[in-house]
């Protein structure tokens, strides 16, 4: 007879939460579907990369109302579910915000969804990989190039800035050329694309193990492909109260100033930071025919009435209209610097 698995097995951690950081809004969960512990059927001890607390688990999800653009199948899945680090729970509301807000753009986004487990708002993101598929880190990818397995320390030790000053566009080219060379080209149109829509929306944390490409270790044969974007959580207010956001957008400065300063974890100097505007000015200037086809069929006036739209209907209980109001008039500014500075002309 099979053991019973002990239910403290099923418990996922729940971290203290500083009322201070909490979100100023009400906010209102009904929507959101409520994990009982007896879904949660395995809880994976597992050492993970990152700052935000998050584990392994396989949970039973039901979807009774299937969304327009995001759609959910029932069933045991594994997700990565995680805690916001220190801004609960409006990091991890944020995150599925950026998925939802590429999802409307048209990019490959890792499926995410928020859920009440053991009390707490929990971002799920389904594990993309699995059996002999693997994920391989942007960060493994330069260490493979520069033949120097103590990269991959040093970026998650004390030189993990390291990157954001020395690692450039053009040295990510030549790693993905020297470790996929039969798939460099379309790894690349890959890796423009979710840099592009990193400057749209202000995602600032795409770090060099926050994306990577999928390989089949039993099927080499199989093309290496770019994985879905997935920890986009930095950005669109994720470290600001409703009161603090209320403040800055009085400055007559706001939010410009805010937007062009906005930093890119991949540079085109070495040396020298880069903005995510800067770099997305870039790429549209060195763009061939089929990626600046893919931008005007994206970065649009019609998109950003989605973006609108989704905000409102699917976030508004969960930030508060206040908040969804400061949203919404800077992703309009972001929207107009973008299209601005990558000539975005149909």
């Amino acid at each position: 007879m099979k053991k019973k698995q002990p239910d403290v097995q099923k418990r996922l951690f729940i971290e203290r939460v500083p009322p201070q950081l909490s979100s100023e809004a009400t906010i209102d969960v009904s929507s959101l579907p409520h994990v009982p512990r007896r879904d949660i059927i395995r809880v994976h001890r597992l050492e993970l990369i990152g700052k935000v607390p998050k584990q392994v688990a396989d949970i039973r999800t039901f979807s009774p109302r299937k969304s327009r653009i995001q759609a959910d199948v029932p069933g045991v899945h594994r997700w990565l579910v995680k805690t916001g680090e220190r801004h609960y729970p409006i990091e991890s509301i944020t995150e599925h915000l950026f998925t939802r807000l590429g999802n409307v753009v048209g990019v490959n986004m890792a499926f995410t969804k928020l859920m009440v487990i053991e009390g707490q708002v929990r971002l799920c993101s389904r594990i993309f990989v699995s059996g002999s598929r693997a994920l391989v880190h942007g960060a493994e990818i330069l260490s493979k190039f520069l033949d120097d397995p103590t990269f991959v320390q040093d970026l998650t030790g004390k030189n993990k800035n390291i990157a954001k000053q020395h690692v450039t566009l053009s040295d990510i080219d030549e790693a993905l050329g020297f470790v996929y060379p039969s798939s460099a080209v379309e790894l690349g149109q890959s890796l423009r694309r979710m840099l592009l829509f990193d400057a749209y929306v202000g995602c600032t944390d795409r770090h060099l193990f926050n994306w990577g490409v999928i390989v089949n270790s039993l099927r080499p044969v199989q093309r290496p492909r770019f994985s879905p974007l997935f920890d986009s959580a930095r950005g669109l207010y994720w470290w600001h109260l409703d009161s603090q956001i209320d403040q800055k957008v009085l400055a007559s400065t706001w939010p410009t100033n805010f937007i062009n300063n906005a930093k890119c974890e991949i540079g085109l100097t070495p040396g020298h930071e880069s903005t995510l505007l800067d770099v997305a000015e870039h790429i549209a200037e060195h763009a061939d025919n089929s990626l600046r086809h893919w931008m005007l069929e994206r970065f649009t006036d019609d998109t950003l009435n989605r973006i609108f739209a989704v905000i409102d209907e699917e976030f508004a209980p969960l930030l508060g209209v206040r908040r969804c109001g400061h949203l919404k008039a800077l992703l309009q500014a972001r929207h107009t610097l973008f299209c601005q500075r990558t000539s975005l002309q149909p």
